[in-house]
């Protein structure tokens, strides 16, 4: 089946997404789920961010049916004018559209993104190494990031 990929509002596909977003909860985990339990943030909070023109949604489906996703969130640089960043709030294709698709999938959103001037800042969770798909794409490993847990 061939993946269709795009850039769409979250207003118009947030509710279709919840149970995708759940899926995406108890595969990768919530690293400080001691600190705030896992939930669903809530649709009025990105939407909100939406109207401001902070957040881009790109969606992966097949047949119709969403099937992945990708958040970002604009923002320009505080210390080098000009420059701004895309800095990605999740990336989750569901465990049945793997294999090449979520390549592909990136590469989609990060050529949207550079067509916006937006210089992408990927992430993953340590349990869910994505080096290799990054580098890949001509990521290079900047940091680590880290939280304080108790």
């Amino acid at each position: 089946m061939t993946a269709i990929f795009a850039s769409e509002q979250i207003k118009n596909v947030f509710d279709e997404a919840v149970d995708l977003i759940k899926a995406n909860e108890a595969e990768t985990g919530y690293i400080a789920k001691d600190i705030v339990p896992a939930r669903v943030a809530p649709k009025e909070q990105y939407v909100r961010m939406e109207d401001l023109g902070v957040t881009r949604l790109f969606t992966m489906r097949e047949a119709g049916k969403l099937v992945g996703y990708q958040v970002f969130l604009a923002t320009p640089h505080f210390r080098y004018p000009g420059v701004k960043f895309a800095s990605q709030d999740t990336f989750f294709v569901s465990s049945g559209h793997r294999g090449i698709g979520p390549s592909r999938f990136l590469a989609f959103a990060d050529a949207a993104l550079q067509e916006e001037h937006l210089r992408p800042l990927r992430n993953f969770r340590p349990h869910k190494d994505l080096s290799r798909l990054y580098s890949h794409h001509g990521y290079e490993k900047l940091e680590e990031i880290w939280i304080k847990v108790s």
